[in-house]
Formats: C-alpha cells, sequence, structure tokens
C-alpha cells in the first residue's frame, strides 16, 4: 500500500525530549501492523493515549475490522503539548500507531466523541493532519470525515465539519458503512446508499434554517441507532494491550449496555436504552481469554451502573473462584445495588475505594432529578464496608440541579460531615463536586445553567465549612461547563465558536496544562452565550434527530417539579419513553445456578529465575517499571506461575537490575523472578512469539538466590565503558559524560552487558 508514513528515524528523532514518548511508538500487545487491505481507515480518539487506550468503540472496531481482510484499521491519539509543538515546528502531519502513516491518506477518518468539549480537541487534530476544517472545502483527494459517540446528542455544531454523523450504537451501522464504501467508493451512490442506516446523518443534505435568534439546520430526522444483538454478543477481547501502566491497563469487558433508573440529569441513561445484558458465561470465557492471551491482572465490569446487573453475585463470586490473584473493579455502582456477600467477596482482594454516585446532598432534591437514594441506604451501605478492606470512597455530587437552593447545600455539607463522624478518620474521602450542565434529549434539557454568582457562593458555603485533612474536595471549573453546555444547547453560531477557539490555540481545556484560560474566557465573555444557557425555550436539535420521545422528556420534566420519583422500567412499569419495541427491549441475563468449589492455594516452593531480556528499536523508550509490567505479562502468558507476595496487595515477586533512562538501547535487561514451574525453551519461544517487537528474552538461569551486580557495561560507538559498584549502586552515564564535558547522543549508547559476582561471563 503506497501511503505516505513517518520513518523510522524520523520517529526517534521527534521522540528526544517528548514527555512520556510511549504515547506515540504503538506496538503494544495485538497491534495489528501487516495490513494489506485496499480500504483505509484511521480511527482516532481526541485525547491522550492514556485515556483513549482503554476507549471501548476503539477495541470494538479493531476487533471488528481486523479480521476483515479488505481493510486497514489504524488508531491515532491527541497529542499533548509539546508534541504538538514539535508537529507544527517540524511540519510533520499527524500519524497512526499501527505503521506510522498520516492520518490525511486514509481513505476514512472517524473520531470518537466520549464528551462534548472534546470538539475542540477533534478540530484541532483536523489541523494537525493537515485535512481542512470545513467539509465544502474539501474534496475526494481528502479521508471522509466521520463523527460519532456518546457526546453527540445535538449534533449541529458539528455539521459544517463532519460528512457523516453516526449517531448511536456504532456495531452494526459502522460496518454497514464501510460495506457500502467498499462497493462504491467516495461518490454519490455511497452517500445515498448509507442514507437509510439507522443513525447516520449524511451532512450535505442538511440545509440551514432560522429559528428565532438562532441558526440551526433543517432535513431528514434521523433515528438513534440501538444494537438489537448485544445480549446474544461475545464480548471483545483487548486486541490491543498498552506496553505503558501511564493509562488505564485493567481488561473492561462490557456486561451491561442501557441503563433503566431514569436519572433526569443523565445523558446516556436516556439514550443507552433498554438495558440489556449478557451472560455470566460469556462474560467469564472473556475474562479467560483474556487471562491467558494477555496476562491481565484485573478486569473492569464495565456499564452504566454494574450493580443493575441481574446476575451480579454469582458473577463476583466465579470470577473470585476461578481467579483467584485477579483484582476486579466496578466503575459505577448504585448505594443499594450490591449485597453483603458481594462487597465481603470484593473487599477480600485489593480495592482501595469505592465509588458512589450520590448526585445531591439532600433528599428532597435527589427525588427531582429522581436519584432514589436515601440517606439510610447510604449509612447501611457504609456500614456494610467498615471492617473490609476498603480505606477510601469517592463520592460524586452535582451542584445547579433545578430548584437548588442554599439550603440543598447546607444539607450536603451536613451529610458530607456526617458521613466522615460514621467512617471515622482512617478513611479518606474524596468528593467530587461538578456542574450539572443540562443535557439535550433528557427531561432537564430545558433548564437553565446555575449562574456563576451562584455557584461561587455555594463552593465558599462548602469550603468554609468542609476543612478536614482526610477530605478533598475537587470543584469544576465554571467556565468549562458553561462551554460544555454551550455546546450542547448549540447552533451554527456555536459551532464557529469552537473553530475559533481551535485557531487561537484553545484545545484540552481540561487538564491542569492549559494554560490560555483567559484568551478561552475572553472568547466566551465576546460570544451572545446567555441565550444558550438562561430562560432558553427551544428544543431545535429533535427537529433532525429522533432520540427519545419528547412527550416522555416534557410528562417527567413536570413530575420532577412535584419531586415524583419514577421507578426502574425493567421492574415492570413503562413510562412510555418510546425506545422498546418488538425488537429491542429490556433483557436480563439468564441465572447462572454453578456453584465452584473454593480453590485453595498450595503452598509452592519458589525457584528462583535470572531472565535477561534485550530491548531495542522503538522500546527503548518504554521505562524500566513498564518492563517489569510487560515481563510480568508475557510469563503470565507462557503459563508461568509467578509468585506473590503474601497480603492483601499480593504484588509478584519480581525485580530489575539497574534502570535506563528512555530513549537508551540494551541488551542486558536483567530481571529476578520468582516462579512456581520451570522455564523451558518452549516457554522461551512462546515469550519472545507474544514479546512486542524489540523486546525478547535471552537467556534464562536458575540460580539459588539473587545475585549481586558488580560491573555495568555501555558501549558507546562501539567503545566500551566500565562502572563498577559501589555497595550495590553505579555511577551515571550522563554524570560520566557530563565530567569529560562531551555531548551524549543516546543513538550512540548500548546498555552491553551486566557482570555478576564471582562471574566474568554472562548469565
Amino acid at each position: 500500500m503506497n501511503k505516505d508514513s513517518l520513518q523510522k528515524e524520523e520517529l526517534i528523532n521527534l521522540l528526544q525530549d517528548i514527555e512520556y514518548p510511549q504515547r506515540y511508538i504503538g506496538n503494544e500487545f495485538g497491534i495489528n501492523k501487516d495490513q494489506k487491505g485496499r480500504i483505509n481507515i484511521a480511527f482516532g480518539f481526541p485525547d491522550t493515549y492514556e485515556l483513549g487506550i482503554s476507549n471501548l468503540a476503539i477495541k470494538i472496531f479493531y476487533d471488528m475490522f481486523s479480521k476483515d481482510p479488505e481493510v486497514n484499521f489504524e488508531r491515532f491519539y491527541f497529542p499533548w503539548f509539546d508534541m504538538i509543538e514539535k508537529l507544527e515546528e517540524k511540519d510533520i502531519p499527524l500519524f497512526t500507531l499501527e505503521n506510522f502513516r498520516f492520518v490525511k491518506d486514509f481513505d476514512i477518518v472517524g473520531l470518537t466523541f466520549p464528551s462534548e468539549l472534546l470538539f475542540l480537541n477533534g478540530l484541532k487534530m483536523f489541523e494537525l493532519a493537515k485535512i481542512p476544517f470545513l467539509r465544502d472545502e474539501r474534496n475526494k483527494e481528502h479521508p471522509i470525515m466521520i463523527a460519532g459517540g456518546p457526546g453527540i446528542s445535538n449534533p449541529i455544531p458539528l455539521i459544517p465539519y463532519f460528512d457523516i454523523i453516526f449517531l448511536g450504537e456504532g456495531e452494526t451501522g459502522f460496518k454497514k458503512i464501510i460495506e457500502y464504501y467498499k462497493k462504491f467508493g467516495n461518490t454519490k451512490e455511497f452517500y445515498g446508499s448509507i442514507e437509510n442506516i439507522s443513525g447516520v446523518l449524511v451532512s450535505k443534505n442538511y440545509e440551514p434554517n432560522k429559528q428565532g435568534d438562532f441558526n440551526v439546520y433543517a432535513g431528514k430526522k434521523i433515528e438513534f441507532a440501538h444494537w438489537k444483538e448485544f445480549a446474544k454478543s461475545k464480548p471483545v477481547i483487548p486486541i490491543i494491550e498498552p506496553l505503558t501502566q501511564i493509562g488505564e491497563t485493567r481488561y473492561a469487558v462490557e456486561i451491561m449496555r442501557g441503563c433503566t433508573n431514569g436519572c433526569r440529569f443523565c445523558l446516556a441513561g436516556m439514550l443507552y436504552r433498554p438495558h440489556r445484558e449478557r451472560s455470566v458465561n460469556d462474560i467469564v470465557e472473556s475474562i479467560g481469554k483474556a487471562e491467558e492471551s494477555y496476562g491481565i491482572g484485573e478486569v473492569s465490569l464495565l456499564s452504566l451502573s454494574s450493580g443493575d446487573y441481574s446476575q451480579i453475585e454469582p458473577l463476583i463470586e466465579v470470577i473470585s473462584q476461578r481467579y483467584n490473584d485477579l483484582k476486579i473493579s466496578l466503575p459505577s455502582l448504585r448505594l443499594d445495588s450490591l449485597s453483603q456477600n458481594s462487597i465481603n467477596l470484593l473487599g477480600k482482594r485489593k480495592m482501595t475505594s469505592l465509588t458512589f454516585a450520590l448526585e445531591a446532598g439532600s433528599e428532597r432534591l435527589r427525588r427531582v432529578i429522581n436519584k432514589r437514594i436515601p440517606n439510610e441506604v447510604l449509612f447501611t451501605t457504609l456500614e456494610r464496608i467498615k471492617g473490609l478492606s476498603w480505606r477510601r470512597i469517592k463520592l460524586y455530587f452535582m451542584m445547579g440541579h433545578p430548584t437548588e437552593t442554599d439550603d440543598d447545600i447546607l444539607q450536603m455539607i451536613a451529610l458530607i460531615k456526617k458521613i466522615r463522624g460514621f467512617l471515622g478518620k482512617r478513611f479518606n474521602i474524596g468528593i467530587t463536586i461538578s456542574i450539572f450542565s443540562p443535557k439535550p434529549n433528557t427531561p432537564f434539557e430545558l433548564a437553565d445553567l446555575i449562574s456563576k454568582d451562584d455557584y461561587q457562593k455555594r463552593v465558599s458555603m462548602i469550603r468554609s465549612e468542609i476543612h478536614f485533612k482526610n477530605i478533598h474536595i475537587n470543584f469544576s471549573d465554571y467556565h468549562l461547563s458553561l462551554l460544555e453546555t454551550l455546546i450542547d444547547r448549540g447552533d451554527i453560531e456555536v459551532g464557529k465558536l469552537i473553530l475559533s477557539m481551535v485557531k487561537n490555540n484553545i484545545y484540552n481545556v481540561y487538564w491542569k496544562e492549559f494554560r490560555h484560560r483567559d484568551r478561552m474566557r475572553a472568547l466566551i465573555e465576546e460570544f451572545a452565550y446567555k441565550k444558550y444557557l438562561f430562560n432558553f425555550d427551544r428544543t431545535f436539535w429533535h427537529n433532525i434527530t429522533q432520540m427519545i420521545d419528547e412527550n416522555y422528556l416534557v410528562e417527567d420534566e413536570i413530575r420532577s417539579r412535584s419531586e415524583i420519583e419514577i421507578d426502574d422500567c425493567k421492574n415492570g412499569n413503562c413510562y412510555n419513553c418510546g425506545i422498546c419495541n418488538s425488537d429491542i427491549k429490556n433483557e436480563d441475563s439468564p441465572p447462572f445456578k454453578l456453584k465452584l468449589p473454593e480453590i485453595n492455594e498450595e503452598e509452592i516452593k519458589p525457584l528462583y529465575y535470572l531472565l535477561r531480556f534485550e530491548k531495542k528499536g522503538l522500546m527503548r523508550y518504554i521505562s524500566h517499571n513498564d518492563l517489569l509490567y510487560i515481563t510480568i505479562k508475557l510469563l503470565k502468558i507462557a503459563q508461568i506461575k509467578i509468585i506473590n507476595k503474601k497480603g492483601f496487595s499480593r504484588r509478584a515477586k519480581i525485580s530489575a537490575f539497574h534502570a535506563l533512562s528512555l530513549g537508551i538501547e540494551s541488551e542486558a535487561e536483567y530481571f529476578f523472578v520468582e516462579l512456581g514451574n520451570k522455564i523451558n525453551k518452549k516457554e522461551l519461544d512462546l515469550i519472545n512469539s507474544k514479546a512486542p517487537k524489540g523486546y525478547n528474552l535471552l537467556t534464562y538461569q536458575e540460580v539459588k538466590q539473587k545475585p549481586k551486580a558488580e560491573v555495568l557495561i555501555f558501549l558507546y560507538d562501539g567503545k566500551e565503558i566500565r562502572f563498577q559498584s559501589e555497595r550495590g549502586n553505579f555511577s551515571s552515564i550522563r554524570g560520566y559524560f557530563k565530567e569529560r564535558e562531551l555531548v551524549l547522543d543516546e543513538n550512540k549508547l548500548l546498555k552491553k552487558e551486566i557482570i555478576f559476582a564471582d562471574t566474568e561471563k554472562s548469565l
């Protein structure tokens, strides 16, 4: 395939003096570099690698298209500030991680948006890739630009920039788009063919339209796409697993999709209905395959409300019994959703924190937003966890809900104090208080954003009362919430504002390293933003999107004013949201009855091994801690039992000799490890077949005890440099060059050998 790409030498030069070069080297477990298809898709995540590597949409599509011999599917992520400066300075376009091809040369470029503020990053990626922003300024030489993801509930601000916007669950729809592209290419026939795919909005079919003070679009109404086969589908095994621990490294298995609790502020809870569950057998089978193929150490049972999974207790129990050392994470829990037995099982493992979303401090306000959690349930749950392993809880609140008053804030303060008193000083309590942002397609879609003055006053109320050492409170940035709401309820003019911000280097706005907050605030203040946030009365997005029944939204907002709660509709009561039909409805997992015998850990006499690896090429940018992480995964994949430390943490008994700075190649990365079984050539070959390119197990030797490193040998431009150990430590190679007033070129440096006590030969 003749596509322009960044050469390896250019990439190595580009990575000099870059923070976390691991973000840009690819080379992960399961990466598909050998691609010979005729259709080229670049799929991007508009945030940093460490956040994007765990994105489920990318994993789903990577799995889907890696099986298609006609498609080359490659990934790219949003670069960090320092890399952006280098790319712009050297005039290098944005590139993918599989083969370092330039994004601009692909046939189709997709971006998934988990949230609205990432629209800024998305447009910046256009600029970095050297792709014209505006759809009308592109031609057939440019890629077809597609946007999707849960951050798009009002597509209007994005219509000028993307050729196609996909609304909904993309498993079926995106695949159909690609099938039509295979048949027609970038032609009128292609666009005509995809118009009737559920969830597909073809931007060129929409004309500007004036509605009062707002400039919007008119055109065909698009239904939100739902994947009807979710419950019968197999979870995606982690096709790509990172080499680095700078991001999330756990295996996220989606156990359930949809949530029917009916929280009135929650967009995902509205859009991803109905409630659909995978079977326990399919979930457990996928965990087993992930452990076997990727050596996972932690699994995240992913859904919008994991405790609502109907078989959550047997699922936790069977995972606990089958995978004794596997950590279990439940990222989203309702307070009353776990039994004491489930809590006991989780409490035996390394889970240092539990997260609960209370959303409002008063019971009255929780009734308004339909968050059915009385304080009694909260303290019953806290009582259950007090005597177990947890030492930290995280609480989420929102400020600015409809009808909120100062009294609701005072009740929040009193509740936080009561929780602290109940748990005691040994618990750390992390509290996040975000700003309620009214979302399109929810019952509160017309609600006002809290005013800046009210927000600042209520923040001061909390800060003046909560000042305990074991409580840390994080507050949202008001202007970011203002911008988020502006984008949510935006029209064509808001779309222009987003582009103007990007052209003024405003992106990555939620990172603390963002340096242009004053410029961002000035652009917002210059814009006529108030009409979108206060006394807003036009749901113009409903003219082109059909996501949830509008009558349901109106009726539920009316119920909220009278503090009328509605229960979970999967329990039998239907409130006519318009989602369920004969093809798709609430679907529980089949009951799981199998009880497995408890696994008793046998005492294993450890075998001590000294392992020697080399790291060459792009693996020079992997840190020593990450090499330990990779080595443990490779040993697990080879079915080699690693002895763990006893007790709560159960970390692997493995240690390294002499950590290298990033950017230096090595033929002598030594690890001392305690194992439960022997290593033979079969395991060596398996490890090297699964290892990332450039990282190889060279030798293994059984030893009686941990040896002492005495001599460290480097080659610099072919000449040998030796360091003698002093009390187990070696002099710095950088210091060696600095003392001699020499310039160190890391590309000429190689860590050649470590000589251990009583031997002058390699181990």
